[in-house]
């Protein structure tokens, strides 16, 4: 999605949890995000259902092994072993067969199967009774929404055309990595906490 500048002039202060130290000053860009969902249709093909999510998940690798590289060449380690930890979760044994037993014994779609899958770790996360891996809960979000993208043919970039605040409900540290740094003089969200991946990246 497009960020669009507010046409509000009033003055608002909103309180909340500083992740990085520093003040910013500048116009807001608001980014209003949808969540992919996965249409709730019957797989009619098995076998090409599984074809396309072993494609998309392949697509997704290679997209993330991109962005480590590219993170990594800017002299940021820690942060590019966020999405080569993404990257590895793609290739969990025992949640790839959880996808392939919903696809075939369930007749799911390829996106049905991976986000019915991913609600179930989700729900096992927030249920974990631990802050940090609770937190983590947006990482699943961004690696469901990253896959869901590809099978769904739909574009999850985060977009800003020009300096400013960026005001979202939330990043993915995948968005957050990829914003022109140029054009961002601050990054303002709904959701998160100063440990988050994307306050990190940020």
């Amino acid at each position: 999605p497009a960020a669009h500048p507010s046409t509000e002039s009033a003055t608002v202060s909103l309180p909340g949890l500083i992740g990085a130290a520093g003040i910013a000053q500048g116009p807001a860009r608001i980014v209003q995000r949808e969540k992919l969902t996965a249409p709730h249709t019957a797989s009619a093909s098995a076998a090409a259902e599984w074809a396309d999510f072993c494609a998309a998940c392949d697509a997704v690798k290679r997209d993330l092994n991109a962005t480590a590289y590219e993170v990594r060449a800017n002299g940021n380690p820690q942060e590019a072993a966020i999405f080569e930890a993404h990257r590895l979760m793609l290739e969990d044994p025992v949640l790839i067969n959880r996808v392939r037993t919903a696809i075939f014994d369930s007749s799911y779609s390829a996106a049905r199967a991976w986000e019915a899958c991913m609600a179930e770790l989700k729900e096992s996360y927030r249920s974990s009774g631990n802050s940090y891996t609770q937190e983590r809960v947006t990482d699943i979000d961004e690696l469901e929404q990253s896959l869901l993208a590809v099978l769904l043919h739909a574009d999850t970039a985060c977009t800003i055309q020009a300096e400013g605040i960026l005001i979202a409900g939330d990043l993915t540290p995948r968005q957050t990595a990829q914003l022109h740094t140029g054009y961002i003089k601050g990054i303002c969200t709904a959701k998160g906490s100063p440990t988050s991946h994307t306050a990190i990246i940020a």
